[in-house]
């Protein structure tokens, strides 16, 4: 009985709650649509996201989003909030963004929000940039301006053919067709499409100036050109479609909300084409957006729209409605206070204030080097020394590399490459992705590989008479089906020789050619140098000439063949310094390797004569070294291009593709510049090259009045983005010197309050007590050792430093080799393992007081030696450890005593190619 009146009770609890929630379904769809999803919108949003969220739809919303503020999830919750609570159409609602990238986004977190709505077909909402949405109307309606459907859009290529041409037609003698003047002209007719401007809409009076008369015409035939190739560039499509809402302001009947992210960087006929796609919905729209991150004013962006849409909408008595959101959830305290600081130097800027959402953090780090060859050095030892621990929070994927200017990518990227430290590029040409470069190392495959995927190519660059049809004709032949071993130079071989038909004799003579400059090259590899094989690799395909041709259509001929030059010449620096013993790209691949396959490495175990716990693990290499010492020249010599053609590609897997997925893994760092970093976030940041003529661009420094303040004032803005890009630790750099000449810091960091930043730089004011000297431990290289024993001992004496700060202090004085470092360490007290200062009774201390005018040369000698000890080892081999003043623990130094052995130590296996040349298979 009881079982049965149990059983009942469920079934009718299972009944009532089934019940309830139907009826709840049906409130809530009754009383304005708010469904199941509704919690989810809200559950993560702060007070003023909510007041901005449930802002009416008749409105003019106007969200002032500085960075890290949420703002792309406030959007996505905004257009849900229409689509499920105000019961709009995604038909009826339009959302334009910066990027095709944000789009996606934005439609992947609708579809989350939206999943369980069936009625809602978001297929329907219009998304995309203002070009997409606008090119979208003329593909429907721009037959109704005349507008073929078949127009094609003209790239960067045809645009400049096109301005030329008009250029010509004009035949002006205060006119040429070179770089500056085309790049001037196609700022004047952005500009004048900017404003809605075609040439018959461009005021032209006599008082205007000789040189924009001149601009005007070559305007108007540079129109007259892309309508008779059927041709629109991408400012047509914003005018046309402006031109066509003028005639048939119909076609926008259906839109009932308008949307618009990064506000900021919209420009004039932008803003025009957001009120007339609203003009059948009352202007009813939410524009989301921050006037200090506006940093497009070279395309004519105006960040004044703001103001424009506030005041016309006020004249006009609509609802107008602006929320500041000023939570920030990306950046600590000190980067905020720091990034703020630097636009409230901006004239005419309404006063505002983030507020971090991490309590506590780091202070912001300069340093001032002596030259821009010293920031690669700098920044590569703060990234070693933010990842070498093995339980580090931080990955390479947490951290990015931002500049001003794409060239300073350079020298950055060698030395990330020269210490195996991966990275990837954004918005900029990797070294290895320039066509001289790639050119290269395809022919240095060729020679030493039988690699048909570099042999297409160099077919293609240096064979005339072989087009795609015959190379594919070549492909089916090499990979025949039934053929196992394909032999791709083999088989050219034959197909130059004429033992395969269907090869025409002017294909022939190339492939003949071909032949013989790689045997060429080959006889030279085995016999000579490496500097004579890279010149005559060079010299025989003639790569400068041909890479100048390819790149001279869009550059001077002067500038290009220097640019190849120097490329060519780092390329070949890299080729003879390699060196297979110390490449750590190829070390981490083969630990990888020897991780995955479990390979039982034979070791022995080796004791100390006093120390038993001590024990290292030694890997024996015997084997290797006999199969190493038993190559002849030739065969070490080809094993050498092997090896470096693997580096290669593993530094090119790495730096190219910056489309990979790095959500998993430790991932790379990224390059990027300021204008493509814009929107995204890392814990760990670098800002090289702030000085003077870079931040701020020479351009904003040499403008005159007006432009001038705007020209800086946009410069400022784009260090602002920069700077709210870093989440935990940001790192700032300038130098003195730019190629010879005095160079000087940024006006940005120059007028800054020096309280906000940690100085690194020489002379500096080491004020702040209790610093993580972790991250000053790697910048000796910037300055004189008296100076940076001076900053170091001022911490260290405080006595408030963490113990592993101290470590790394002392290793790094270790490093240096000057007697100063013992001199310094000595007078410093030593650290117990609880973390109270002692004095170490192993150690005899003396006390050295040093002023900023103490030089290196008059710190004196230590009065003691340190005690040491020793590990004897067989064949009368002994191991020094001196004892580190600071903490006790050993710094140990190999001296020989007898016969130098090699020093004990875990050692890296060597990656051995034992196939012959003829059998190695090409990689795909």
């Amino acid at each position: 009985m009881k079982i049965k009146t149990k059983q009942a009770y469920k079934i009718f609890v299972f009944w009532l709650e089934n019940f309830l929630m139907a009826k709840l379904q049906e409130v809530f769809d009754n009383s304005g649509g708010e469904s199941q999803m509704m919690p989810d919108i809200f559950s993560s949003l702060n007070e003023k996201q909510k007041q901005a969220l449930v802002t009416t739809k008749d409105s003019v919303l106007q969200i002032i989003a500085g960075p890290g503020t949420g703002k792309t999830k406030l959007l996505v919750a905004r257009v849900a909030y229409l689509l499920l609570h105000f019961k709009l159409e995604p038909s009826q609602v339009i959302v334009t963004t910066f990027t095709k990238k944000a789009a996606n986004e934005m439609k992947e977190r609708l579809e989350i929000l939206c999943q369980n709505r069936h009625d809602i077909n978001l297929k329907m909402l219009h998304i995309g940039t203002f070009h997409s949405i606008c090119y979208g109307y003329l593909n429907y309606y721009g037959h109704l301006l005349g507008i073929n459907r078949g127009f094609k859009l003209a790239d960067k290529k045809d645009q400049t053919d096109l301005l030329k041409k008009a250029i010509e037609k004009i035949n002006s003698d205060e006119l040429k067709s070179d770089k500056s003047t085309v790049k001037a002209i196609q700022s004047y007719i952005s500009r004048q499409k900017s404003l809605g401007r075609h040439p018959e809409d461009v005021p032209i009076s006599d008082t205007d100036v000789d040189q924009t008369k001149l601009y005007y015409q070559v305007y108007e035939q540079y129109h007259q050109l892309l309508i008779k190739n059927n041709l629109m560039d991408f400012d047509d499509i914003l005018v046309y479609t402006e031109k066509l809402l003028d005639l048939r302001p119909d076609i926008a009947t259906h839109v009932k909300h308008v949307l618009v992210d990064e506000f900021q960087d919209t420009n004039t006929i932008q803003l025009r084409l957001v009120f007339k796609l609203t003009r059948y919905c009352n202007n009813n729209m939410t524009v989301v957006g921050d006037a200090d991150q506006s940093i497009y004013g070279f395309r004519n962006a105006t960040y004044e729209n703001f103001k424009i849409m506030e005041n016309m909408m006020k004249e006009q008595g609509r609802n107008f409605v602006k929320i500041t959101l000023d939570q920030n959830y990306r950046s600590t305290s000190s980067i905020l206070k720091l990034a703020e600081q630097v636009m409230a130097q901006q004239q005419d800027r309404e006063p505002k204030k983030l507020n971090s959402n991490k309590p506590g953090g780091g202070p912001v780090f300069y340093a001032h080097l002596p030259s821009p060859k010293d920031e690669p050095a700098f920044i590569s030892d703060m990234v070693n020394h933010h990842l070498k621990d093995e339980d580090s929070l931080f990955t390479y994927k947490d951290i990015a590399i931002i500049v001003r200017v794409s060239r300073k990518f350079l020298s950055i990227e060698r030395e990330l490459f020269r210490r195996g430290i991966p990275y990837r590029i954004v918005k900029g040409f990797s070294f290895w992705e320039l066509r001289e470069i790639s050119m290269t190392i395809d022919l240095l495959k060729i020679i030493g590989l039988d690699d048909w995927l570099s042999f297409k190519r160099v077919i293609d660059w240096f064979c005339d008479g072989i087009g795609p049809k015959m190379i594919e004709k070549f492909e089916n032949i090499i990979f025949y089906p039934g053929v196992v071993d394909a032999r791709p130079y083999q088989t050219l071989v034959e197909l130059a020789a004429g033992k395969r038909p269907g090869v025409p004799p002017k294909a022939r003579a190339s492939l003949i050619s071909l032949i013989s400059k790689i045997k060429e090259c080959r006889d030279v590899l085995l016999t000579e140098s490496k500097e004579k094989f890279y010149h005559c690799v060079c010299s025989k395909f003639k790569i400068t000439e041909i890479a100048c041709k390819k790149k001279s259509a869009s550059k001077d001929e002067e500038e290009v063949r220097k640019e190849v030059s120097e490329n060519l010449v780092e390329l070949k620096n890299q080729f003879v310094s390699y060196n297979p013993e110390q490449d750590e790209f190829l070390k981490r691949a083969q630990e990888d390797v020897f991780q995955k396959q479990d390979l039982n490495l034979r070791s022995v175990k080796v004791e100390s004569s006093e120390d038993n716990e001590e024990i290292k693990t030694v890997q024996m290499e015997d084997e290797i070294n006999i199969r190493n010492d038993s190559k002849t020249p030739m065969e070490l010599k080809l094993e050498f291009l092997l090896n470096f053609l693997d580096h290669i590609y593993l530094a090119e897997s790495v730096a190219m593709d910056d489309k990979a997925d790095d959500e998993t893994g430790p991932g790379r760092i990224t390059l990027t510049t300021i204008h493509a970093a814009k929107g995204l976030e890392w814990p760990i940041v670098f800002l090289p090259a702030l000085i003077n003529g870079i931040l701020p661009s020479n351009h904003a420094l040499t403008e005159q009045n007006d432009t001038r303040q705007q020209a800086l004032d946009e410069e400022r803005r784009c260090f602002y983005v920069a700077l709210t890009r870093a989440k935990e630790y940001l790192y700032l750099s300038s130098y003195s010197t730019n190629d010879y000449m005095p160079a000087e810091a940024s006006q940005f960091i120059r007028s800054l309050p020096e309280d906000l930043y940690v100085n690194l730089s020489p002379n500096a004011n080491f004020g702040i007590q209790g610093m993580n000297l972790r991250n000053f431990a790697s910048v000796q290289y910037t300055d004189s050792l008296s100076t940076i024993t001076n900053n170091a001992t001022k911490y260290l004496q405080s006595g408030t430093v963490p113990q592993t700060c101290v470590q790394d202090v002392s290793a790094m004085y270790q490093r240096s080799n000057n007697i100063a470092s013992s001199a310094v360490l000595s007078s410093l007290p030593a650290r117990s393992a609880a973390g109270s200062l002692k004095r170490n009774p192993t150690v005899e201390h003396t006390y050295i007081p040093i002023s900023r005018s103490t030089s290196v040369g008059q710190l004196p000698p230590r009065a003691t030696p340190p005690p040491t000890r020793s590990l004897t080892q067989t064949n009368s081999t002994a191991t020094t450890l001196r004892i580190n003043p600071v903490t006790g623990a050993p710094l140990s130094s190999t001296v020989g005593v007898g016969k130098p052995k090699k020093r004990l130590g875990m050692r890296r296996p060597k990656l051995i190619i034992s196939k012959p040349l003829a059998s190695r298979k090409p990689e795909v």
